[in-house]
């Protein structure tokens, strides 16, 4: 997701640059990106991913039953494959040096019209939906690639640790998720974007009128914030909506798919940022 700044010979900066310029202009992109994906996929009204949850969903205490687990169990299954297609991607685009210096918003904006695909054709449709999906997951390691390389850079190690933290931080909160009996997170839906919108508006306004490092690192660890909880509420409302009767394992995938990335994104930024000081 980063646009990482190169010299005339297409050779990454020095790392002082690197951090100066990738990681506090550039990566601003990053995490925009990310938060115009997540307010893409929950704007509240009309063309949202997700329906609201209904009141009696608020309110409900009923145990998840058979029948969700293997939903559940089916979505991050889909989930980890397509974290493979991203990794593999960002592989590749980082051994050839192909489409490193393509803007990332090219790849956000081409993330949103997948998923716009993966949400009106016909469930019916399975190929098809699945070309898709796998096309989103392709462009999201796309997106991270000139970040990593640039991370990879400082310190190669720094993107096997933010690795594992997004892991343990994902499982965690998604856990928490999972063992409440009480559907109680529901009522974080719209707090967190709100939370959202109000990050994504400082961006654009840093990109304007500047923005200070203070201001970036504040926008950075509330995004982490936010994004965290929201896979709270987001495993929670797969959990209702397959209740209620849906059961699109290719679209509840996604949905978590870009809660991890976004997670990564910010903890590989912090790291790097801390390992280069």
């Amino acid at each position: 997701m980063a646009k990482v700044a190169r010299d005339s010979k297409g050779v990454l900066p020095t790392l002082g640059e690197a951090e100066k310029v990738g990681m506090k202009r550039g990566l601003e992109v990053d995490v925009e990106a990310g938060e115009s994906l997540h307010a893409s996929a929950r704007d509240g009204e009309g063309g949202s991913f997700f329906q609201r949850p209904s009141r009696d969903a608020l309110v409900a205490w009923t145990d998840i039953n058979a029948a969700t687990q293997r939903h559940l169990r089916n979505v991050y299954a889909t989930m980890s494959l397509l974290l493979m297609v991203t990794g593999l991607t960002s592989a590749w685009a980082l051994r050839t040096g192909y489409l490193l210096s393509v803007h990332p918003l090219v790849f956000a904006l081409a993330t949103v019209g997948l998923m716009g695909a993966v949400v009106f054709t016909a469930k019916d449709r399975v190929a098809l939906r699945l070309t898709y999906t796998v096309a989103l997951a392709a462009c999201q390691g796309l997106l991270i690639s000139p970040l990593l390389q640039a991370v990879i850079d400082i310190d190669p190690s720094i993107v096997t640790t933010a690795l594992f933290a997004t892991s343990a931080v994902f499982l965690c909160f998604s856990g928490a998720a999972l063992l409440a009996t009480r559907r109680s997170y529901l009522y974080l839906g719209s707090m967190l974007s709100s939370a959202l919108s109000c990050l994504l508006v400082l961006g654009l306004l840093g990109m304007v009128l500047g923005e200070t490092e203070a201001m970036f690192n504040f926008r950075l660890w509330a995004g982490l914030v936010v994004i965290c909880l929201f896979v709270v509420y987001d495993t929670q409302v797969i959990i209702e909506r397959h209740i209620h009767g849906d059961s699109d394992v290719l679209l509840h995938a996604i949905l978590l798919l870009i809660d991890f990335i976004d997670i990564f994104i910010r903890i590989l930024i912090i790291l790097a940022k801390s390992r280069n000081k």
